[in-house]
């Protein structure tokens, strides 16, 4: 629309337009009556600006996904479900998530709360670990989901502990109707929850935990399966990533303490050979000996023999 034609139709307003600030009916010239406002102009150039500025790092992607709130799973806005080339191409960034990350519960959390933004029905869930033969929740989408599994590790029973002991997915369509785990299902419906699904996560035939879907809602069903499958499938290569790159972290930590000792305990070993007129060897035997004699740690010893000069009371 040519300029001069744009300011004749701001000019003319129509007889039902508003006089109080807020929307004005214009009439362009060749269109239909259409509504802007100042505030809405605002608001598309401010968002405009801000998302020539956001980066596409895979964390905000991720955030984006996992924006979709528990009112909107209910119906009050509808999200429309993610298609399998969705799913696959968002649960494929949970293999860039790891080495990013600095510790395992980071990694977990992320994994969860992609699980509550992409599984149909999913309104929250925990993440199991097992370690040294127990089995405990590293972290949890809300307080419910939490609540819910420590009630099945204190009663020896349930759907998390059945998937992670079988390596099948046990999936529950009404905890109201399920028998199996009497005491289990009554805490839990009586917690408000409507059906679950516990995936293990498996890694080279080993299970390393559990996922553990709880739906307020409706029943996860079998036209959930191949998301649930998808996902367990990357979180557990999620899992055992963060496991492994969490124990090198703790092997790192070790081994500095470790070459650390081994500097004190030379230093300590050089004042005493210089003090003795004794050999390296004969002067680590003196660092023991003192260190079993007084039961003190060995590194404790030669700290103190750098910083005072004095191993002998």
């Amino acid at each position: 629309m040519a300029r001069g034609s744009w300011g004749r139709s701001v000019a003319r307003w129509t007889a039902g337009g508003s006089t109080d600030g807020g929307h004005y009916p214009l009439t362009p010239i060749r269109k239909q009556p259409w509504f802007c406002t100042v505030a809405y102009r605002r608001r598309r150039v401010g968002r405009s600006s801000a998302n020539s500025r956001r980066g596409r790092s895979t964390k905000e992607a991720l955030s984006s996904v996992c924006s979709r709130s528990l009112r909107s799973r209910r119906g009050a806005v509808t999200v429309p479900e993610p298609s399998h080339e969705e799913l696959d191409q968002r649960v494929s960034e949970l293999s860039r998530l790891l080495l990013a990350e600095e510790t395992l519960e980071t990694s977990l959390r992320r994994t969860a709360e992609l699980a509550v933004a992409l599984i149909p029905h999913c309104d929250t869930c925990g993440v199991s670990v097992a370690e040294d033969g127990r089995v405990s929740t590293r972290v949890s989408t809300s307080a419910l989901a939490e609540r819910v599994d420590a009630y099945q590790y204190a009663i020896d029973e349930g759907p998390c502990l059945e998937a992670f002991r079988t390596g099948t997915v046990i999936k529950v369509t009404s905890l109201a109707a399920e028998r199996r785990w009497p005491r289990f299902t009554a805490r839990a419906t009586q917690a408000g929850l409507t059906s679950s699904c516990s995936v293990p996560l498996v890694i080279h035939d080993q299970r390393v935990g559990a996922l553990n879907l709880y739906s307020l809602t409706r029943a996860f069903d079998d036209a959930d399966d191949v998301a649930v499958a998808s996902f367990a499938q990357q979180a557990a290569v999620t899992l055992a990533n963060a496991q492994t790159y969490q124990h090198a972290r703790e092997l790192v930590e070790h081994l500095s303490v470790a070459i650390e000792t081994r500097d004190v305990i030379g230093q300590a070993k050089g004042i005493i050979m210089e003090r003795e007129r004794c050999t390296a060897q004969q002067a680590f035997e003196i660092l023991r000996s003192v260190s079993q004699t007084r039961n003190i740690k060995l590194r404790a010893l030669a700290q103190k023999v750098v910083d005072t000069g004095i191993w002998r009371e």
